[in-house]
């Protein structure tokens, strides 16, 4: 996930600012582990794995919603 697919997605779900979004970010943008992410940001690993979930499930709706080709072939037409 980019930053900008990120931050994008935390609007739509309205996240709230903190820890556990914090959390999130770095599994989904920087690939760090739950454990490990949820050490750096003093929350559980549930609490991560709960936001990281809401993240991957939203931006799969998205996906499926819009696929890359759809754009593609919007842009063209």
């Amino acid at each position: 996930m980019t930053p900008e697919q990120f931050e994008a997605i935390a609007k739509l779900i309205r996240a709230r600012e903190g820890s556990a979004q914090s959390a999130a970010r770095l599994v989904l943008i920087e690939g760090k582990r739950v454990k490990a992410a949820a050490e750096a940001c003093a929350v559980t690993s549930q609490s991560v794995s709960k936001a990281v979930r809401r993240f991957r499930d939203t931006h799969a709706l998205l996906c499926t919603a819009y696929p890359p080709q759809a754009e593609k072939s919007e842009r063209e037409a």
